[in-house]
């Protein structure tokens, strides 16, 4: 009755304290300092898809099971949503300063050009 509902409860915040202290210790790894400049983007871009996939497979195991349950158990679904909220609120803090900068590198580049500007921002997005 109870003891297996505290387990339960127990077992699914350790699954999250884990998966949330995963993921931000990937960014934290690859999060540039605040004064640095950014010299290739797509590079930048490289190493922070490649840091999130080398700590996927410690966590994926763990997010099947949770999305297996999910339909069917409210606080599977609720576990689920603050994993992806966490993965999706570090993926936005690191890119989002590098995607400003290059989105102003591709406009000061290519502005007058609107066909170009399209190009280039299809070519990028196409490598991101």
């Amino acid at each position: 009755g109870d003891c297996v509902l505290f387990d339960q409860t127990k077992a699914l915040g350790l699954i999250k304290q884990h998966t949330i202290t995963t993921l931000c210790n990937a960014a934290q790894q690859v999060a540039p300092r605040k004064d640095a400049q950014v010299s290739n983007t797509e590079d930048l871009f490289g190493l922070y898809y490649g840091k999130f996939r080398t700590c996927a497979p410690r966590i994926k195991l763990l997010m099947d099971q949770v999305e297996e349950k999910a339909a069917e158990r409210p606080e599977y679904q609720l576990l689920l949503q603050d994993c992806q909220q966490c993965y999706f609120s570090q993926r936005l803090a690191l890119l989002q300063p590098s995607l400003s900068q290059f989105m102003q590198q591709l406009v000061s580049t290519h502005g007058k050009d609107p066909a170009a500007l399209m190009r280039a921002g299809g070519t990028f997005m196409v490598r991101l």
